[in-house]
Parts: C-alpha cells; sequence; structure tokens
C-alpha cells in the first residue's frame, strides 16, 4: 500500500512540476533529448546492444535446436503459419564476429 501511495504522490508532484515548468521547458527538453539521442556514443551504444541481442537469440535458438534435436531454421514453416517459404524467411540476423566486424546472416541456410 505505501508503495501505490508513493507512486501516486509521486506522479502527482511530477504532473504539477511539468505543468509549473511550461511549453518553454518542455521544448527545451526535447531539444536536448533529440541531440543526445542522435550523438555517436548513444547511437554506437544502441548497435552494440543490438548486437549482443541478436546474439544472444541465436544462442538461444542454437540451444533450443541441440536440446530437441531439430532446427528451427527449416525452410517448412510451423503449421497455420503461411506459405512455404519458411518462417524465418527475411529475418537478418547480425552476429559479432571474435575480429570485430558485423556478419549478417540471412534466415534460411543460416
Amino acid at each position: 500500500m505505501r508503495f501505490k501511495t508513493g507512486l501516486v504522490v509521486g506522479a502527482g508532484v511530477g504532473y504539477y512540476l511539468g505543468a509549473a515548468a511550461g511549453r518553454a521547458r518542455y521544448e527545451q527538453l526535447r531539444r536536448l533529448l533529440g541531440r543526445a539521442g542522435s550523438s555517436g556514443a548513444v547511437t554506437t551504444a544502441g548497435s552494440k546492444a543490438r548486437a549482443v541481442i541478436d546474439l544472444t537469440l541465436e544462442r538461444a535458438r542454437d540451444a533450443v535446436d541441440a536440446r530437441v534435436g531439430g532446427s528451427s531454421r527449416s525452410a517448412t514453416p510451423p503449421p497455420g503459419t503461411g506459405s512455404g517459404a519458411g518462417h524465418l524467411a527475411g529475418v537478418h540476423l547480425h552476429r559479432a564476429a571474435e575480429n570485430g566486424k558485423t556478419v549478417t546472416l540471412n534466415g534460411a541456410g543460416a
């Protein structure tokens, strides 16, 4: 109950302070966040995070394949998912190689 009360009080205080700051402060914060989002450091961090996530997903698929004994990258889609184009058709996986370069793997035949 204390958490909910604190959450409501915090939201109220935030709303009040935001309303008091006005449109000029909102525009200033929006410009600041826009510049920060387009900076090289944020872009680099985002691409590194994306590479880690993709590599983790690939390792998880491999672990599932090893346990199940099949291949999740087969050319036949799961039942009820559409035509025989394969359920990973059009999916691009990126894997960070040990030499620092990124390797793109296309869904089928990866």
